[in-house]
């Protein structure tokens, strides 16, 4: 029964490891526009 509740565990924090790089990238890519639009602006 452990087992079973530490896999799903394990899978649900890796889910959660997946969603936040994936926003950190996304707003990595969005603040390297920005600073290329200000750039290319001014």
């Amino acid at each position: 029964m452990f087992t079973m509740l530490g896999a799903i565990a394990e899978f649900e924090r890796d889910l959660i490891k997946e969603r936040t790089n994936e926003g950190r990238r996304r707003a990595k890519k969005r603040l390297e526009l920005r600073r290329l639009s200000y750039h290319l602006t001014n």
